[in-house]
């Protein structure tokens, strides 16, 4: 069975042919080329801006995310993005618009002592501004697997690990584009961790085996939630949650690993 999700612009397609016909599935996706994560940096309010300080070693280009074709050049090796008298700011200078993309001329962005790959957009909503990280999805997991994960863990774990953080993030995709947010995800643990570039390179080989993995129910992504450590609850007993929607989280027993 090949199941298809249409999503304008930032997803030409999503098809998920399923394998083993149970409620919860593994799946191969075929994802298209650019499937863009929109990671929430950091968020302050207008009332209170602060200055985000990014850099890269040769520059910058600003573009006006509604209008690409309107951008400005920055040759400096450093942005201080801000926000003056209702105006998104750099350097001092107010922008034209308050929903902007910055690019890297070549290379990554540097940000609070991190690197990032991709871009950062910086936007303006609902009364708070906004600094997010646009990576592609296998970049973006790249780092959640080092940092949500533990680098000495087997290859297969951090097989099984790729197809679970996969499965997460490309759910809360669907779920934020389809509700019109301007971003998809957080970067700490009420999501999952991100940080950006690291030096922990054999992660890719097992996102590179299970690259386009997810689990499905009914055709669609799950809800894949984790934790390091549940405690040994009960998830059958937890109130807030859909099991009518997400029946595969309705374990009827402790977790005996996390009861010990």
């Amino acid at each position: 069975m090949i199941y298809s999700f249409h999503m304008k612009r930032f997803l030409q397609s999503l098809l998920v042919i399923v394998f083993v016909s149970h409620s919860m599935l593994f799946a191969q996706a075929e994802i298209a080329d650019e499937f863009p994560v929109r990671v929430l940096l950091d968020k302050c309010e207008e009332s209170n801006p602060v200055v985000w300080k990014i850099s890269s070693a040769k520059g910058f280009r600003v573009e006006d995310i509604k209008d690409p074709a309107a951008y400005e050049e920055f040759s400096k090796d450093h942005l201080d993005i801000s926000f003056i008298k209702g105006r998104l700011a750099v350097n001092g200078r107010r922008l034209g618009s308050n929903q902007v993309k910055i690019i890297a001329q070549d290379g990554n962005i540097m940000y609070d002592g991190r690197e990032y790959a991709g871009d950062m957009l910086v936007m303006c909503h609902e009364k708070a501004i906004h600094l997010i990280n646009s990576v592609d999805l296998e970049d973006y997991l790249f780092s959640v697997l080092r940092w949500e994960g533990w680098p000495g863990w087997p290859l297969e774990v951090n097989r099984v690990f790729a197809i679970m953080c996969r499965t997460y993030v490309v759910n809360k995709v669907l779920r934020e584009r389809r509700k019109k947010s301007i971003f998809d995800i957080k970067n700490d643990n009420r999501h999952q961790t991100y940080k950006g570039v690291h030096g922990a390179d054999h992660l890719k080989e097992s996102l590179k085996d299970t690259q386009g993995v997810v689990m499905t129910h009914e055709g669609q992504p799950i809800e894949a939630m984790y934790d390091a450590c549940c405690g040994g609850v009960v998830p059958g007993l937890m109130s807030g949650v859909n099991f009518k929607g997400a029946p595969y989280l309705k374990r009827e027993y402790g977790c005996p690993h996390c009861k010990k």
